[in-house]
C-alpha cells in the first residue's frame, strides 16, 4: 500500500518591490493653527499577491512569476491631515459672552485613501493543480470603464448578482452599474497562452474618514485647572461599505456589496482635572 499520500515543497522562491513617493506640509503655531499634511503616492508589486507573511502556493508552479503584478495590499494614494487651531473667539473684552467662547480648541483628523486591487478570481484555487492558492485571476478583455463607486443594481439580470436583489433579502447595492457587463468582461487565465495571471485586476472602493476634537482648558485657581473636551469619531456619519467578492466561479454574488465597513458616529465628553 502507498505510504505517502500528498508531498509539498515549500521554498522562499516568492519576491515583491514597493516604490513610493512622499510630499508633506507642516505649519506650526501659525496665528494658532498647527497642521500636519502628507501624500504618500506608491506601488507595490510581486509574484504572489498577497501580504508578505503569507504561507501559499503559486497558481503556476512551472512559473512562479506568472503571478507578477500589484499586491492586494496596494493603494496608490494615501491621504491625511491633522492639525490643531486655536479659535480666535472672546480676545476682546471680559465680558461673560466672551469668557464662555474663548481659549477652544479644534483638532481635525482627516484621511482619505484610494480603493485596494480586486483580483477578479478565475476558480477555485484547482486551476493547475494546486490545493491552497487563491486561484489564478481571469483575464480582463475589455477596456475598465467599470468605476468603483456604489451603485443601485436590482440584481435580475439572467444569473449575475442576483444575491443582491432587494426583492430577496438583497442590499440592491453593487459596485458595478451593469455587473452582468463587467462580468462578461473577463474570461479565465489560459496556461500557454496568457504571459500573467494577473490581468483581472480592477480597484475597489475609496474611503475618507473625518474625527475631530473640541476642547478647552479652565484655570480655576492657581494650583487647579480642567480640560472639558468632546471626542467624535466618524463627524459626518458617512457610511462606507466593504469591497464585494469578484469571482468567476460566484456570479450570484459578483460585485454585490454586503456589509458596512466603518462604524456609526460615536462621541466621546470627558473632563480632565489637573492639581
Amino acid at each position: 500500500t502507498s505510504q505517502l499520500q500528498s508531498l509539498f515543497f515549500w521554498s522562499n522562491g516568492a519576491h515583491s518591490n514597493y516604490n513610493a513617493g512622499f510630499a508633506a506640509l507642516h505649519v506650526r503655531n501659525y496665528n494658532g493653527l498647527t497642521l500636519d499634511t502628507n501624500l504618500t503616492w506608491s506601488h507595490a508589486l510581486g509574484n504572489k499577491a498577497e501580504n508578505q507573511d503569507d504561507d501559499t502556493t503559486t497558481s503556476n508552479s512551472f512559473d512562479p512569476n506568472y503571478d507578477y503584478g500589484t499586491l492586494r495590499f496596494d493603494r496608490k494614494l494615501v491621504l491625511n491631515i491633522l492639525g490643531s487651531y486655536n479659535l480666535p473667539f472672546g480676545r476682546g473684552d471680559d465680558s461673560l459672552a466672551h469668557r464662555l467662547v474663548r481659549n477652544w480648541t479644534i483638532s481635525p483628523i482627516f484621511s482619505w485613501f484610494g480603493g485596494q486591487p480586486l483580483h477578479v478570481a478565475t476558480g477555485s484555487g484547482q486551476e493547475w493543480g494546486q490545493t491552497s492558492a487563491l486561484g489564478a485571476d481571469s483575464i480582463l478583455t475589455a477596456p475598465d470603464t467599470f468605476g468603483n463607486a456604489v451603485h443601485a443594481a436590482s440584481g435580475t439580470s439572467g444569473t449575475v448578482a442576483t444575491t443582491g436583489n432587494p426583492a430577496k433579502g438583497g442590499t440592491g447595492l453593487n459596485l458595478f452599474a451593469d455587473p452582468a457587463a463587467v462580468y462578461g468582461a473577463f474570461r479565465p487565465a489560459i496556461l500557454g497562452v496568457d504571459n500573467t495571471s494577473t490581468g483581472g485586476m480592477i480597484r475597489g472602493m475609496c474611503h475618507w474618514n473625518m474625527d475631530f476634537a473640541l476642547a478647552r482648558k479652565l484655570q480655576v485657581s492657581e494650583r487647579l485647572s480642567a480640560t472639558v473636551n468632546a471626542q467624535v469619531f466618524n463627524a459626518f456619519n458617512h457610511v462606507q461599505f466593504d469591497d464585494p467578492s469578484v469571482s468567476l466561479q460566484s456570479p450570484q454574488s459578483f460585485g454585490v456589496i454586503r456589509s458596512q465597513l466603518n462604524a456609526p458616529r460615536v462621541v466621546e465628553l470627558g473632563l480632565h482635572l489637573d492639581f
